[in-house]
């Protein structure tokens, strides 16, 4: 049987174990990897359409970029690593769009505004 101070520190060892990785995670700056979107999905777009589609995802992705910002500056924690991981999967859903929008763009032969 383990004693309740053997039990308080694998908890403690456990607590400090998450935290470094977390720490780590979070100040690792990596990259973030868009998510893959079949192109096939705007082929029934017009070039107008594609167009605004794309200057609507560089918006959102400018503004996700700022709140992302803004969240990475904040020192607290907790709620805010969950709202860190939404940001960064909306920005790499928003990245993914975007490319195979550009994908169609060059399929149809469209000008890009």
């Amino acid at each position: 049987m383990i004693s309740p101070l053997e039990l308080g520190m694998k908890y403690i060892n456990l607590f400090f174990l998450t935290s470094i990785v977390v720490i780590l995670t979070a100040c690792s700056g990596h990259k973030i990897t868009p998510k893959y979107v079949y192109p096939d999905r705007y082929d029934r777009y017009s070039c107008e359409q594609l167009n605004t589609e794309k200057d609507k995802l560089v918006f959102k992705l400018n503004k996700l970029s700022e709140a992302q910002k803004i969240e990475n500056s904040d020192n607290s924690a907790g709620a805010s690593r969950d709202y860190n991981y939404t940001i960064t999967n909306q920005i790499s859903e928003s990245h993914g769009e975007y490319n195979a929008i550009l994908k169609t763009l060059e399929k149809k032969k469209c000008k890009v505004n």
